[in-house]
Order: structure tokens, then sequence, then C-alpha cells
């Protein structure tokens, strides 16, 4: 509400007032209060082909990166792929951490296989607030079928 002095007043729920010199300013600090999470922290799907990272995965991790908080990377496939790329992927700058899922169900990254384990990783009490990927039929397949099951929005 605008004053008579050209001051803001803002009053909450609670029955609290707040008064500022601008009423922009008084929409940055009502934006600022309704932020959730801290400090993101990404998933991201490291892909490859025949032992080695696919570029649009490389790219998706600076993508994530660039959120400014903890970037964990996901390599999924079968066994004797997954030993050989977590090798190359110990070596990427930007990951704080570094799962692996091996089984031979994933040998191909098929929703229906890797989509259970993104589930898992993505409940309830997970501490990721983003998921990146690269833009591959995989990913385009695995992703809004998660988002689906969880309830969330997939941009």
């Amino acid at each position: 509400m605008q004053g008579g002095d050209g001051t803001s007043r803002i009053e909450t729920k609670e029955s609290l007032s707040l008064e500022l010199n601008t009423p922009r300013t008084a929409e940055l600090v009502l934006a600022r209060s309704y932020a959730t999470a801290p400090s993101p922290h990404a998933l991201v799907l490291l892909e490859h082909r025949q032992g080695d990272l696919e570029f649009a995965s490389l790219s998706a991790l600076t993508a994530a990166s660039q959120l400014g908080g903890q970037v964990t990377g996901l390599v999924v496939g079968s066994p004797d792929e997954v030993s050989s790329v977590i090798d190359k992927a110990k070596r990427l700058k930007g990951l704080s951490t570094l799962l692996r899922s091996s089984s031979p169900q994933y040998s191909t990254l098929l929703p229906e296989a890797v989509s259970p384990l993104f589930e898992k990783l993505l409940s309830q009490n997970s501490p990721f607030t983003h998921v990146v990927s690269a833009h591959s039929s995989s990913a385009k397949s695995i992703l809004p079928r998660v988002a689906a099951r969880l309830d969330v929005s997939r941009i």
C-alpha cells in the first residue's frame, strides 16, 4: 500500500509491517523472502558411449556448475562401461561428487530401467535442487517420466 508520504507499507499475515522508501524495493524484499534452498545442488547425468563421455554431457556439466552450488555427476551403464568411464569422469573439473550405478539392465539407457534409479535419488529427502542433462534422446525420454512420477515440472 502506498502511504501519503511516499513510503510503502507491506503487511503480512502475521500482522507485521515493513516500511520502505520505494515500491520497487518492497517488491525485491518480498521476492527474496520466498527463497527456499540455501544453495543449489545439481545432479548431472553424464552420458557416455563406447567408454567415452559425450560432449553434450560436458556442456551440461558446465551449465550445472554455473548454478553456483555443488554438482554431483551420475554415471549409469553396464559394469564394463561404467568402470572405464568413471576414471575419466573423476578428472572432470566442477564435480563435487561422482555417483555410479552399474547393472546389465543399464547397458542401454531405457527409461523403463533408469527411471526408478532417478526416482530413488530424487526422493523427498534428496539434497538435489536441479537435474541437468544433455539434450539427448535418452534424457528426453527419462527425465519427463521421472518428473511426472515425482509430480514436479520439467523445464
